[in-house]
Formats: C-alpha cells, structure tokens, sequence
C-alpha cells in the first residue's frame, strides 16, 4: 500500500464580512485526521490548515504542492469543512451547471470555485494518485428559503459578497474528472452542523466517519458513502450525500487505500429510515405492487438473502430471511430470484466451451435452455461467430450489439492441466444479455390504469 497524503482544511472562525461563524468545521478535520492515522499508521502523511490559515491561496497551494507530491499507488485526500457557497453561473458555466447556479468552497477569506478546486485536483490525479475529495459544506442556494431548520443545527452556507473576485477557470476542462468527490449534499440542498456525541460535527462527518469505523477496512467508498447517507436519513437529516462520479472504478476501491480488494455487488443493502433496504427498484426493471413477491437479494460471498416487501421507484423494502444485519454497515448484494420470468438464451457453438462461459455467471435474470420449446417471450441466441467473437441475436435474426470477443481465462482456474485448452470469459456476453434484459423491461413497463387513458389527443 502506497502513502496517503491528506490535505486538511477546516473554517470555524470565519470574519464577519465573509461569513457566519461555525463550530463544528476543527472538529471535523482533526476526528477524520485520527481515522486516518488509525488506518494508516507510518504511511499516513497529514497537513492541516486552520481557521485562520485556510486562505484560498493556501488551499490552492497545499493541493498543487503537497497533494502533488502524491505518485502512483498513493491516495492524495483533500478534506474541507465549512461554508460553501454559489453566485448566478456566467459564460461557460451555464454549459455544465445544472441548476443555473456556480458553487464554490468559502475559505476564511473568501471563495475557492468549485471548477478551479476540480481542476487542482485532476492536475495530482494526473500524476498517477488515487484523488478523493470530502467536502462537508452546502452546495445549495434555493434551499436557504428553508425557515424552519432545528434549533440545533446550522446550515453551512454562506451568502456570496459583491465584492468576491469572478472564479479563475470557470470553463470545464474537457473530458471527465479524475477525482472522486464524496460531498455532505446534492447541488440544491443545505447542509448541516450539530451535536453529537457531546461534540460539534458537520452531520456528514460525523455519519461518514463512524459508517468508516463500523464497516471495516476491507470496505469500499460506494459501501461507506450509502451507510453514511443511511445514517443521516434515520436521523432525520435534510441532506443527501452524494458520490460522483456514481460509476468511477475507483468508487469500489477500499476507503482510503483500506486493507485490500473486497466484493463488489450490483446493489447495496443498508438500514435506511424505513428499515432494510436495497437501492434496486421499478426503475431499475422489477415489479412494484402485488407483483414485488418473489424478489430476493444475496449477499456477495456469504449467501445471506434478504426477500423484497414492497419495491419502490428507486428502492425495495427488504427482509433478511434468517439473519441479522449490522444496521452500521451496507452490504454489497445482486439479485437472486426476480418476481418477473428470465429471459431465456440458447447457445450455438461449435464445442461446449462456449456455453460453460455463458453458464458459469449466474444471474437471475436470464435462463439457459436448449429447446424451442423452452423459448420465452424475450429471447436471445448467442452464435460463435469465429475469431473468438460471438453475435447477440434476437429470435429471428436480428443482431442486437456489435460483436463481443470473448477473454481466454487460465486452463487451470478450475483444476485442469496448465496446457489444456484455456476456457472462454464469458463475462462481457453475460453482462450484455442482462443490460438487454433489463433495458427490454423497463421499456415494456406499463402505467397504472388512469381516468385520462385514451383521453389525450
């Protein structure tokens, strides 16, 4: 394992012409310091500036030079509490923020613009680290009209001063970013400080740092980030932790270079304010309502199943079924059994190879038969097509995809003799049918019955 850099930076006390005041922001940074420090022992090196020192010069300078010294195999960490803010976007702006609104960090003497932060950090990114921003700080601006926020919370945004320099490198740089960014909220939502544990703590922080300790250093950002949202919902938060990009690699890497490779699901399992829940829903092509029974999830690697109560638009209610989750911890879980039938997919090759590589990933979404007779009404046949490549065709003929080649995996995976014939990977083609599985689904999916049906011309 590599060196961790961490760039620190916390604003509590913040001048009267920039902003309000904060409590929470020192604590912040010197609690995830001594996570790290547990984590990483010798191979942790921390820098911190505080209050007074997190100057946007200093900002900017801690991440060009210290976080640049930062290689390959090294994880570079830029933390940040305190106030964010946002102004109306100009110019190049509007072609890349999505609420019509720029965002920046507010450091204690002013701002540090979200696309000059993002361009920083791709520059260490550049040199071949691991990057992860943390940011504890509102991203928000129409959320400010809430006026009913608990006395015992404070809402970490600051209003922009007219007297605050246009953001240097307000174009995006071109291509998508090389950092990972794990933020306290969504673009149009506050968030928020408070006590807990006896101490003042951004509410993301503190969720996020004890989803850190409960899951374990085998665990992955994605897993710790949805037990951290998981927390602020059961406790009545307001905001929604976000992890972009959603789909980096690097998202189902250990936290903060943790101890190793740990298993990767499609879907997470995590104890939200309902109960057990699973991020898989309608929309990602189950059935709602009635038709929702049948619908499982297992946990990778152990077995461990969960039975779907209700499914949701973006979520399932779940059961465990003779088990008793950590309600600290999300687990990583794919479905087992679906309440909607497979697809079903014949082989067409010229030795059995083909079909054991087909095979030998299990999914419920899709069934291997042999017979027409078995066919379902969504049907696939994959066909060696030569080369190592093979056709996706639908049942007459029509070719669905390009033609996927399929990887050689070792011989002896399984226990055979080094110099037999290397197996087919059959995991690109199996990936593929069930994309196309569930794109079919969902296009197949029909609307409740409505007194408007076949009134609109």
């Amino acid at each position: 394992m590599g060196t961790i850099y961490a760039f620190m930076a916390g604003v509590n006390a913040y001048p009267p012409h920039i902003a309000t005041p904060l409590s929470g922001c020192v604590n912040d940074v010197g609690a995830a310091r001594e996570l790290l420090e547990e984590r990483g022992g010798d191979g942790v090196e921390v820098r911190t500036v505080l209050d007074g020192a997190a100057t946007v010069s200093a900002v900017e300078d801690g991440i060009r030079t210290f976080l640049g010294s930062a290689g390959a195999g090294d994880t570079a960490l830029f933390w940040f509490s305190g106030h964010g803010s946002e102004r109306v976007a100009t110019g190049a702006e509007l072609l890349v923020e999505a609420t019509g609104l720029s965002q920046a960090l507010v450091c204690v003497d002013g701002p540090l613009s979200d696309k000059r932060l993002g361009a920083l950090l791709d520059e260490v990114a550049g040199r071949g680290a691991q990057v992860v921003a943390v940011l504890d700080c509102c991203y928000s601006g129409g959320a400010t009209r809430e006026d009913r926020i608990p006395a015992d919370l404070t809402a970490r945004w600051a209003p922009p001063r007219p007297e605050w320099p246009a953001p240097r490198d307000a174009a995006p740089a071109p291509g998508t970013a090389r950092h990972l960014l794990l933020a306290a909220s969504r673009l149009d939502q506050l968030s928020y400080e408070g006590w807990f544990d006896g101490r003042r703590h951004g509410m993301f922080t503190h969720a996020l740092l004890d989803a850190a300790r409960t899951a374990g250093p085998d665990a992955t950002y994605r897993q710790v980030l949805a037990a951290a949202d998981a927390r602020v919902r059961r406790s009545g938060g307001r905001q929604q932790p976000v992890l972009f990009p959603e789909t980096a690699e690097a998202a189902d890497l250990p936290f903060l270079a943790g101890a190793g490779a740990t298993a990767v699901g499609d879907h997470l399992l995590r104890c939200g304010p309902e109960g057990w829940e699973v991020d898989c829903g309608t929309v990602h092509g189950l059935r709602g309502g009635a038709d929702a029974g049948g619908t499982e999830f297992g946990v990778i690697g152990d077995g461990r199943v969960v039975r779907a109560r209700a499914v949701r638009t973006d979520r399932s209610l779940v059961e465990p079924v003779d088990w008793t989750p950590d309600p600290g911890r999300a687990y990583p879980v794919s479905p087992t059994a679906l309440a909607a039938p497979p697809a079903t997919v014949s082989v067409e090759g010229a030795d059995d190879r083909l079909r054991a590589a087909v095979t030998s990933y299990a999914t419920p979404l899709l069934q291997v038969v042999d017979s027409p007779e078995d066919f379902g009404d969504l049907h696939f046949r994959v066909v060696a097509a030569g080369g190592g490549t093979v056709e996706v065709l639908g049942r007459d003929g029509t070719r669905f995809v390009d033609p996927l080649r399929l990887g050689a995996r070792p011989a002896d995976r399984d226990g055979s003799p080094a110099d037999a014939t290397p197996s087919y990977d059959g995991r690109a083609v199996v990936d593929c049918l069930a994309h196309l599985t569930r794109w079919h689904r969902l296009r197949d999916l029909g609307s409740r019955p409505s007194l408007l049906d076949n009134q609109v011309r």
